[in-house]
């Protein structure tokens, strides 16, 4: 989806830059990897995990030349990452013609309700699961045909989503009979 859509403040994410932050040497990656695989194995059997490859790599987030969580609000930080999610599920949608299941845990915790309204109608045609500790703030942004599972100490409900509004027709000078 176009930036606009979820973010009304798009100048801010004009100047976004991502960089992949690997643990190995750019260039030829597989031979760069198992190498210091290889080298690293005494104290990988020490520490009882692996201390490099991909999932001790991360991202480096910058706007405007300087670190996003420096400057960014939690809000910002979160609808950031919330596009490259929603990025990753346009890509995966690309590349395999299947829409994923796509899992948010915790998403409205420090997103204003514009976000939150704006986040659930991007998300209306896909299979979503969204964990939260306020559930009042998802049945207030959840519309048909959106549902809503409650659970509360293994106790599952099924939340009927508010209808939509229909538009209020005018009533004319006749009297209906």
């Amino acid at each position: 989806p176009p930036r606009s859509t979820l973010f009304p403040y798009t100048t801010l994410f004009r100047s976004l830059r991502v960089q992949y932050l690997a643990s190995v040497a750019a260039g030829d990656y597989q031979n760069a990897f198992l190498a210091t695989l290889a080298q690293n194995l005494p104290r990988d059997l020490g520490a009882g995990f692996t201390t490099i490859g991909p999932h001790r790599e991360d991202f480096a987030i910058t706007f405007n030349g300087a670190e996003m969580s420096s400057i960014a609000s939690r809000g910002e930080t979160r609808t950031a990452v919330l596009a490259f999610k929603l990025a990753e599920l346009a890509y995966q949608e690309q590349l395999t013609g299947q829409s994923p299941l796509f899992l948010l845990d915790d998403v409205f915790s420090e997103l204003d309700s514009s976000r939150r309204s704006r986040l659930i109608n991007l998300l209306g045609g896909h299979q979503t699961i969204i964990t939260t500790t306020d559930a009042d703030a998802v049945l207030r942004a959840v519309t048909q045909p959106h549902g809503v599972i409650r659970t509360k100490l293994a106790h599952v409900a099924v939340a009927a989503p508010k209808p939509k509004r229909a538009a209020r027709k005018k009533k004319s000078g006749a009297a209906n009979g």
